[in-house]
């Protein structure tokens, strides 16, 4: 368990959204930021082009991390279910949660350290 760090129910494909506009900027790294009721993801790097988008989530806590985003978007693109749970912590692995009434799958990213 990630103890004492951010929780946010999102939606499946408001996630790939984001996490799909965030690539097409050509970064390596995407910056997942807790805001209230929602997540804030935006490019991080040396891009000439900055992009940020907001992502409606069930937010508690207020960490902000930053992860590779070929790690996160291969984790997203075998999950089938509608919501997905992520936890983190400031500088800590991500955990992506998704549930159905049979099966509860579990994928672990580390943090981007420059």
């Amino acid at each position: 368990a990630i103890e004492n760090g951010t929780t946010a129910k999102v939606k499946l494909k408001d996630m790939i959204n984001a996490i799909k506009k965030i690539r097409n900027t050509g970064t390596d790294n995407v910056k997942i930021e807790a805001k209230k009721d929602m997540l804030v993801m935006s490019n991080y790097g040396d891009n000439r082009i900055k992009a940020s988008y907001k992502v409606k989530a069930d937010v508690k806590g207020k960490d902000a991390t930053i992860y590779r985003v070929e790690y996160i978007a291969s984790v997203l693109k075998d999950i089938k279910e509608k919501e997905i749970e992520i936890q983190y912590k400031t500088n800590r692995p991500i955990k992506i949660t998704a549930k159905t009434d049979t099966l509860k799958m579990k994928a672990y990213v580390a943090p981007y350290i420059p």
